[in-house]
């Protein structure tokens, strides 16, 4: 049974999904699809250069990842995925009643 706050939920994503459109990834062989929350990105100076920072945030309905038995944070965490071209690591993971969040960085950062 779901609640008025999982319809509410539901109903904001579906609108934010016709608003701002989605892009696909793969995860676990599975093509998956979620809205772009946000990305930023920013250069630092660094000896030798510049270095790039960039960060995202995906949200996606919590059905699409079904096909994940594990728990998501011990699946997901750490792995590395690809969104409009660029890789990026998960670096975290939530899930609530209706959606998915996945926080991402650039895959080089802190190695």
């Amino acid at each position: 049974m779901t609640s008025s706050f999982d319809d509410f939920i539901r109903t904001g994503l579906d609108e934010a999904t016709q608003v701002l459109g989605q892009v696909s990834f793969t995860i676990e062989g599975k093509h998956v699809f979620a809205v772009l929350n946000e990305f930023t990105a920013e250069q630092e100076l660094i000896i030798g250069g510049k270095s790039g920072i960039y960060a995202a945030t995906l949200i996606g309905a919590r059905p699409q990842l079904a096909h994940i038995t594990a728990p998501i944070e011990r699946t997901l965490y750490g792995r590395e995925i690809t969104v409009d071209g660029r890789a990026f690591k998960i670096t975290r993971c939530h899930l609530d009643g209706q959606t998915f969040t996945l926080g991402l960085s650039n895959p080089s950062r802190g190695k």
